[in-house]
């Protein structure tokens, strides 16, 4: 707390009469405050501090001065510095009165409820008896009530008394109490023998017996104290004046000061028995109990304000302020710095109550303070406040008609003197309607006053006299945390109201977390004997979307009258003073309103072309200065979700809601980048505003004021969601976009075609060849009718229509198709245009695939010329065309020390041209340890793996795709090393990290459990395998489909499982199912469908079904292509069907097989695959009819793996238009 400025702020007093008294008094302050100026001539050194809400000012008199006189001298001299002192406490040391009845021990406090005695006045008798004359003064009432409730519950209050003593003398050891054996009281006739310190050599015989105290604590007595300007130290006196004058316990200075006429309560800690005996030894602890046991009488006397003082609150402050410390202590420290405090927050964020907190706390410090409050939530209502304080401070002639109280209430609490006051402002919203009356706020730097003003408008701040931005801040009152919301609900619901944690929690996050909200929601729960699930089930919505009972009226003793106590209507207050009074702001905050804000808004998204910059910097800056909305990372602004609620159901009362709703969405479909882009970045921040918007509108999807800016962010979001591997949701999109294009504008609108195109590219993309080449056909058809053959848009759809013919495995197709494209834009652009190049590059590519690497070599020679004469040598495109050149090259380059130089200087190039830790130049070294492995050197080609992973992982960080690409083929290299539990590892490790980051059901992490599946099969753990590919099955039909070549391959390794687990039946199934869908979607001469073929035949020779064996491999062989000289797949197929037909014993047939197979195998040119070599050995040793069935078997595993290529990383993305 702030302390008290004024003398005349101090009411209590405390005197101490030796100095560890006021050591003790000090040690239980709860704050010490600074000294307060004085006279000169005044001697008393104060202190001055705080406990509980009473300022204290304590003086203890000069060291060596004890006695009456030396006390009347300090409390004169203190009554004088603070004026308004009415009552004192004596606290410190005295000497016990022990006797029957009354087990007073060392350590024990004496209070001296039955008031003071001075006992040495009186007269001697004519027989010699001394007969006290004196009268008893009575301890304050207002003190001695207090005592009272101390000792109607002694052991409740003694717990506390002695853990403060407890807890001061662990701070200060100087406080702790002596040891019992210490506490000795004597005979009342035994004499301390002269010239002893202590009673270590008293006679232990003349010591009085007492039964022990088990607890070893302090104990209250309550009775008369005596005093007098001579130490009482006789035991035989003692007992006399204790007898005649009813006193307990004897001291020196309470005379003194009640000559001054200060009413006084003395509270004393004993520390000797009033005899010869008396020592030093048990002071200080003595004088800590008395001081602990002062403080409690302080902490329950109620806090009192002087008569003169107005405390003109209006309300009552809630049960428990909840969370609100921090701003408290905020307020206190700018209030103690005698600057203005300016409380701003959200509507219903609770303001007001923490004004009335802290008003609260403020009287308690300042109880001689006037504690003020003016009503600003209109010019009537502030005006109606001046007068009630004009009234309540008695300024002359208040109450006659042409009283003046703005101007009158202004000057007298700007002249008052040293008379401090506190004015909160409450509810200063409206600057204009306010403006009027800003300059009757009084100063706070003129005067002793303090000035707190609540607003929902921070910019209000300017507006006030004294703020000087340089100084001041305003404070931000926010909404609660989520466990401080918890708290407010726990404090007023019963358990049996509360008792669904998760309800609670979903409840507090939908009001988000507002005071206001969650008050509404307990007064509608306990009006209705209901409960917080009840509440969620009942809530509703309006027709804008906004929970109904959050629009109910409920009484708040808390809150004005004439406000209203709903947090909706709340809010529409502040809504309908910016419609009228700042324009370009309640358009943006409409514009706001409209979009998800829980993700951030991007203030580039508001930028139209009919908005000026300047104009909306400053809406912007008055929206935040109302709490409408918050600025948030990246230039992104919040609101929330409650607020924008409340904007949304204001639009819709103004008739206004579908208006912006539609300038939401042509919003998002003007800046939502196009498909072609490459800033995925602005994407990503768009994507969930898009996904609301989209669902928002959903029930308005027919109308024809959205349907075009609705089809283009489809269509856009569907290019998107492609590129992120989500295909499935982006074949959901564009199909939206092309039906509503196509019914609106007509099949052959250039828009219905594009959105037609990008749904034959997705359609591709999850692997619907046969359905992604009929759609791209008619778009191709389409384009030519519409832009001719030779339009740039046309060559790029023929370009399409090449990718997919190429998945399809048509490389005479696609070949034709690149070619024809190429032909097209030769025409239409010229052969040395950047397209026509690029086109070239393209089927160069396609001619690889046809393994036609002459031709291919020629097309990207001339791709190359064109680039570098059109381009530049260093151009990007060029560099990259001369890197497929001369990669193929060191592919076919039969002397590998030449390829290998080859690569080093295209890594070289690459480094020189787009650096070298970009993408491109990484790539490469991938590339050169793929060569590496194709040449057999595996540890070559792990290091080279290992760098480029490492490079990736520097410059795209750990979980780019790239880097988690190359992580995988180096676990593959491990897998073909035989370090099964390094591979293992770094798969498990692979398959973590593809989780967490592109989640359980992506198309790499799925890619990931299969190859970690593949281990298990390679360990021969095939239940293990068997459950990992079901569950990778699972999942690729449900995000792939079930006829996606990915999903058929990973079918196709679930076989191996079925088989190592000898579950024939179930295997030969699955099989037949599979080449049925294979030939379905790739076609009965595709490669893939074939291997599967031989893969069953295989299965059935295994299990001696020969004929049937027979039969599915001639099947196979009817449906190779016809160069089988190029397949090796095609003559492991011939040689598997040579060696059924021998076990057979068709010796002729079979050997002929054999010899023409092994004839075209030595016509491979400078063949590397490591099946050529095991077909060879195979077949020798068959020819050689070296031929026991079980080494032939040991010879060829089941099935062909190494026919399925395991590595594949997902589908490239291409993105078209």
């Amino acid at each position: 707390m702030a302390p008290p400025l004024h003398p005349d702020e101090y009411t209590l007093a405390w005197i101490c009469a030796l100095p560890r008294e006021l050591a003790a008094a000090k040690a239980i302050l709860d704050e010490t405050y600074p000294a307060l100026p004085v006279k000169e001539a005044d001697t008393n050194t104060y202190t001055l501090g705080r406990i509980g809400p009473h300022p204290i000012v304590i003086v203890c008199l000069p060291t060596g001065m004890t006695g009456i006189v030396p006390a009347a001298v300090a409390v004169t001299q203190m009554r004088a510095a603070f004026p308004r002192l009415t009552l004192g406490l004596m606290v410190g040391v005295g000497g016990g009165a022990p006797r029957a009845g009354n087990d007073i021990r060392l350590g024990d406090v004496v209070v001296g409820s039955g008031g003071f005695i001075k006992y040495d006045r009186g007269k001697t008798t004519q027989g010699g008896e001394f007969q006290h004359g004196a009268s008893v003064v009575p301890p304050p009432p207002k003190l001695l009530s207090v005592t009272s409730q101390l000792q109607a519950q002694p052991e409740r209050h003694r717990d506390e008394w002695t853990r403060l003593i407890r807890q001061v003398a662990s701070q200060n050891r100087l406080f702790e109490r002596p040891r019992e054996h210490d506490d000795m009281l004597f005979q009342t006739n035994y004499d301390h023998p002269a010239g002893l310190d202590t009673c270590d050599h008293c006679d232990p015989g003349r010591r009085v017996p007492r039964e022990p105290r088990g607890d070893n604590q302090p104990r209250v007595h309550y009775g008369r104290i005596g005093s007098a300007d001579q130490v009482m130290r006789h035991g035989s006196t003692r007992d006399t004046v204790s007898r005649q004058c009813g006193v307990i316990c004897f001291e020196m200075e309470a005379a003194g000061v009640l000559e001054d006429k200060l009413s006084c309560l003395s509270i004393r800690g004993i520390c000797d028995y009033s005899d010869s005996h008396k020592n030093k030894q048990w002071q200080d602890y003595a004088a800590m109990t008395a001081a602990a046991y002062a403080k409690q009488v302080l902490d329950l006397l109620p806090s009192s304000s002087p008569s003169d003082a107005c405390f003109l609150v209006p309300f009552e402050p809630v049960r428990q302020l909840i969370g609100r410390q921090d701003v408290l202590a905020d307020m206190h420290n700018r209030v103690e710095a005698n600057r203005p405090v300016l409380l701003y927050g959200l509507g219903g964020v609770g303001k007001t109550q923490v004004a009335v907190h802290f008003c609260k706390e403020y009287r308690k410090q300042h109880p001689s303070a006037h504690v003020l409050w003016v009503d600003a939530s209109s010019p009537a209502h502030f005006d109606h406040s001046y007068r009630q304080i004009a009234t309540a401070l008695g300024i002359p002639r208040h109450e006659e008609p042409g009283f003046d109280a703005l101007l009158e209430t202004h000057r007298r609490l700007t002249d008052a003197g040293p008379w401090r006051w506190l004015m909160v402002v409450d509810n200063l919203d409206n600057r204009e309607e306010m403006a009027s009356r800003m300059a009757f706020i009084p100063r706070v730097t003129r005067s002793k006053g303090s000035l707190v003003v609540t607003t929902r408008a921070m910019q209000v701040c300017q507006d006030l006299v004294e703020w000087d931005p340089a100084r001041d801040d305003a404070t931000h009152v926010l909404p609660l945390n989520p466990q401080e919301s918890i708290n407010l609900l726990t404090m007023y619901l019963k358990p049996n109201q509360r008792k669904a944690r998760k309800d609670v929690d979903r409840l507090l996050e939908s009001l988000d977390y507002l005071p206001l909200a969650i008050t509404q929601a307990i007064a509608w729960i306990k009006i209705n004997g209901s409960t917080v699930t009840k509440y969620l089930e009942r809530r509703g919505s309006d027709s804008a979307g906004t929970p109904k009972l959050l629009h109910e009226e409920y009484k708040d003793v808390h809150r004005y009258d004439h406000i209203p106590h709903s947090i909706f209507h709340t809010w529409e207050l502040s809504f309908r003073q910016i419609w009228a009074q700042e324009q370009p702001a309640a358009h943006i905050l409409a514009r706001i309103a409209m979009f998800n804000t829980q993700h951030g808004v991007p203030m580039w998204l508001l930028e139209s072309s009919d908005t000026n910059a300047l104009e909306t910097t400053k809406a912007l800056g008055s929206l935040h200065s109302w709490s409408l909305i918050d600025y948030g990372p990246n230039d992104t602004l919040t609101m929330h979700r409650m607020v924008r609620d409340a904007v949304r159901r204001f639009l819709h009362q103004r008739k206004e809601l579908d208006g912006y709703e539609e300038s939401g969405l042509g919003l998002l479909a003007q800046h939502f980048p196009a498909p072609d882009t490459d800033d995925w970045q602005r994407c990503e921040t768009l994507v969930p505003l898009v996904q609301e918007m989209l669902a928002m509108l959903d029930l308005r999807r027919e109308d024809k004021r959205i349907w075009t800016d609705r089809a283009t962010l489809l269509h856009s979001l569907a290019a998107y969601e492609g590129h992120r591997g989500r295909y499935k949701e982006a074949q959901s999109h564009v199909k939206d976009a092309w039906r509503v294009r196509e019914a609106r504008l007509g099949p052959e609108h250039l828009d219905s075609i594009d959105s037609e195109e990008l749904l034959a590219l997705v359609r591709m993309n999850r692997g619907r060849y046969r359905k992604a080449l009929e759609t791209q056909r008619r778009v191709l058809t389409r384009r030519m009718a519409v832009q001719g053959h030779q339009a740039p848009a046309t060559v790029g759809s023929q370009k399409q229509l090449g990718d997919v013919e190429l998945k399809l495995g048509r490389f005479n197709q696609a070949v034709g198709t690149y070619y024809n494209a190429c032909r097209q834009s030769e025409l239409a652009l010229g052969d040395q245009h950047r397209h026509t190049l690029e086109l070239r590059h393209v089927l160069a590519e396609a001619l690889e695939c046809q393994k036609n690497f002459v031709v291919a070599e020629n097309f990207y020679r001339r791709a190359l010329a064109g680039k570098q004469a059109t381009l530049g040598q260093s151009h990007h495109s060029t560099v990259k065309t001369r890197i497929a050149l001369d990669v193929l090259v060191a592919s076919r380059s039969s002397d590998p020390n030449a390829a290998l130089g080859l690569y080093q200087d295209l890594w070289q190039l690459s480094a020189d041209t787009f650096g070298d830790t970009h993408p491109n130049t990484i790539g490469l070294l991938s590339n050169q340890a793929a060569w590496h492995k194709a040449q057999g050197a595996l540890t070559e080609a792990e290091t080279l793996q290992g760098q480029a992973y490492h490079l990736f992982m520097n410059v795209l960080g750990e979980n780019h795709p790239s880097t988690l690409m190359c992580l995988s083929n180096l676990a593959v290299l491990k897998q073909e090393q035989r370090k099964a539990v390094e591979a293992e590892s770094l798969h498990l490790e692979l398959l973590v990290r593809r989780t967490d980051v592109l989640g359980p059901e992506h198309p790499h992490t799925l890619a990931s459990m299969h190859h970690f599946a593949e281990m298990k099969l390679e360990q021969d753990e095939y239940t293990d395998a068997h459950e990992i590919l079901e569950q990778v099955v699972l999942s690729q039909k449900r995000v792939l489909g079930p006829d996606h070549p990915t999903t058929l391959r990973s079918v196709s390794s679930l076989t191996q499982s079925l088989e190592g687990q000898h579950r024939y039946a179930e295997c030969e199934q699955v099989y037949r199912d599979l080449i049925e869908r294979k030939r379905r979607v790739l076609g009965s001469s595709h490669l893939d469908t074939l291997v599967e073929i031989n893969n069953l035949a295989e299965l059935l020779r295994e299990q001696n079904r020969l004929a049937e064996a027979e039969a599915l491999h001639r099947e196979a062989l009817k449906s190779c292509p016809a160069d089988r000289t190029r397949s090796v797949t095609t003559l492991l197929i011939t040689a598997n069907l040579a060696r059924v037909l021998m076990l057979q014993q068709k010796r002729g047939e079979s050997r002929a097989l054999y010899h023409c197979t092994l004839a075209d195998i030595r016509q491979l040119p400078g063949d590397t695959d490591p099946r050529t070599s095991f077909l060879i050995r195979r077949m020798e040793v068959e020819l050689g009819e070296v031929s026991p069935i079980s080494h032939l078997a040991a010879l060829v595993p089941r099935p062909l793996a190494a026919i399925w290529t395991p590595v594949y990383g997902g589908w490239s993305w291409l993105m078209g238009r």
